[in-house]
């Protein structure tokens, strides 16, 4: 005999902010959860159905997460080595995609703080784009990259 879904109930203090990564209230697909922010709910419970078979992580902050700042430059030769820099303690998901808009596995992943991409000699010429997802609170940036 299986589970059914389950009511999460959270009542959350004055000045909380809520973070849920959980596919059944986001807008993507379930395969890449994005956190649903509630900012600014104070006293008030809210109810979510949760899968008894898919994970589900909540984060509570009594202070707002800070906007995701990202650095990189904005050309590099083929070859070379390219720093991504992040500003503050986000723990973000970095996708490139190369001019053709396919996503580079190897230059791809998670990290804190600093990315270093060594682009490969026979990596293809054009411009690039550095996709950069902050965990917690599903901010993006994209970063263009021109590869010379």
């Amino acid at each position: 005999m299986g589970m059914g879904n389950m009511i999460f109930q959270k009542t959350l203090k004055r000045g909380a902010m809520l973070c849920g990564f959980l596919a059944a209230i986001c807008a993507s697909n379930a395969a890449q959860a994005v956190p649903v922010l509630l900012p600014g709910w104070s006293g008030v419970s809210i109810d979510v159905t949760i899968d008894p078979y898919e994970p589900t992580i909540f984060a509570v902050s009594l202070e707002a997460q800070p906007d995701l700042r990202v650095t990189a430059p904005a050309s590099a030769s083929r070859g070379a080595n390219v720093t991504i820099a992040i500003d503050g303690e986000h723990i973000v998901h970095l996708d490139v995609e190369d001019p053709q808009g396919k996503t580079i596995p190897h230059y791809s992943g998670n990290f804190i703080a600093l990315k270093f991409l060594p682009l490969a000699y026979n990596d293809p010429a054009g411009a690039w784009k550095i996709k950069v997802r902050d965990t917690l609170t599903g901010q993006t940036k994209t970063i263009p990259l021109q590869v010379n």
